[in-house]
This record gives structure tokens, C-alpha cells and sequence, in this order.
């Protein structure tokens, strides 16, 4: 079993904390994690598990070349389990900390909306857009 902070630093360095958007839906939560060595996902994804934390680990083969290695991703998108895989890593997130909270706050309000039938459209708008901005490249 892996540390919680291991596990922070693990995904500051090669995580991401988002919110996808499609046609059908205003934001999925997710938490990802792409690496080529799949023992060190398997370990973490072992680890989160016992935290209550359901999660996949998928397989994609390289497509442009034959010299790219394999690489896994472990994902996290129920909505629960995004929400305690935060908390539990916020304290010891540094890089994606700020991720983390408007993950947190994203799902926290959903929650409301979903029990008051207050609407968070324009609020969850400004979450998106603010996350992508973290996740872009070089930001």
C-alpha cells in the first residue's frame, strides 16, 4: 500500500484533475493518470481502492510509432469516488491543489442542484473554463 502523499506527488507530476464536457451532460468530473509503467498503477490504484475509491486501468497501444512504449491510464470518473479522491489528496496536493478544489466545490454543488433544483449553469461555466486554464500547457 502506497502512501496518501505519494500518491499527491504521483499525480501532480503525472495526473490530471478536470472536468470533461460533452453534448449530453454540463461537466464530468475525472481524475487521470498516463504512465508507462503499469506495476506503479496497479500499486496506486490497489491503494485507492482500499480508500473506497473505484477506478479502471486501461491499456493504449502507441499509434504513431513502434518506438513509443504502451501506455496505461488509470481513470476515475464516478462522481463519489472523484469527490473522495480529492479530499483525501488536497492536503497534499501542491501543483494541483487548486484542481482539486473546484473538482470538490463542482461536485459539492451539483449535489445541491440536484436535491433544491437551484441552477449552477453560469457558476459552472466559470469552474470549467477556470479548470481548463490550469490544465493547459505551460500554464
Amino acid at each position: 500500500m502506497l502512501s496518501v502523499e505519494y500518491i499527491a506527488g504521483f499525480i501532480d507530476g503525472e495526473g490530471t484533475i478536470t472536468i470533461n464536457t460533452n453534448l449530453r451532460s454540463r461537466g464530468i468530473p475525472r481524475v487521470s493518470i498516463v504512465n508507462t509503467n503499469y506495476d506503479v498503477l496497479r500499486l496506486i490504484s490497489y491503494t485507492i481502492n482500499m480508500w473506497g475509491v473505484s477506478n479502471s486501468i486501461y491499456t493504449d497501444c502507441p499509434k504513431v510509432s513502434s518506438r513509443h512504449k504502451i501506455v496505461h491510464r488509470l481513470q476515475v470518473y464516478d462522481k463519489q469516488a472523484v469527490l473522495t479522491l480529492c479530499e483525501v489528496l488536497l492536503p497534499h496536493l501542491v501543483i494541483k491543489g487548486e484542481h482539486a478544489k473546484i473538482v470538490i466545490d463542482f461536485i459539492k454543488r451539483r449535489r445541491m442542484e440536484g436535491r433544491q433544483g437551484t441552477t449552477f449553469k453560469e457558476l459552472e461555466k466559470a469552474m470549467i473554463t477556470r479548470i481548463r486554464g490550469l490544465n493547459r500547457r505551460g500554464a
